[in-house]
């Protein structure tokens, strides 16, 4: 009896922990999907990006190369066309803003230009994001790695 009492619980704890992860992958889904939109947003009122460096969402420095002060000034950019109160990224994933070179596996060749990367953890595919077109994508340590264009 016990046997089965614990089998049972651990089923559940897996079966709850999978329910977690997919809540979490859903918000990073709509937090980024919002802040794209708040890039072209801000693209069509502003005439510019809002930053050309790596610039994590949350506005910590969430990525190599990127910096609580660049990130805290892409926030501040945003705040004038998406208001006060920006998406919450979930933690422990990252999502960030980043100008550069990246390979465009559905085209072939290198994507130049503005692009947003996000991690969730569904190791079997990137999730679309709104607009933003699919460039390429990774897997490790337990997280997918996507990169979406902004154009």
């Amino acid at each position: 009896m016990v046997v089965v009492i614990a089998i049972l619980a651990a089923i559940t704890i897996v079966s709850f922990n999978g329910i977690q992860n997919r809540a979490k992958d859903a918000q990073l889904i709509s937090a980024v999907n919002e802040y794209v939109k708040g890039i072209k947003a801000y693209q069509n009122t502003k005439g510019a990006i809002p930053y050309t460096a790596i610039a994590c969402f949350d506005g910590t420095a969430c990525w190599g190369g990127s910096s609580t002060i660049v990130a805290e000034a892409l926030r501040t950019e945003l705040r004038t066309v998406m208001g006060q109160s920006l998406p919450t990224i979930p933690t422990p994933y990252a999502a960030l803003l980043a100008s550069g070179s990246t390979p465009d596996t559905p085209n072939g060749g290198t994507y130049t230009g503005l692009y947003v990367l996000y991690q969730h953890s569904d190791s079997g595919s990137c999730q679309s994001i709104g607009s933003a077109r699919y460039l390429n994508t990774g897997f490790s340590s337990g997280l997918r790695t996507c990169r979406a264009a902004i154009e």
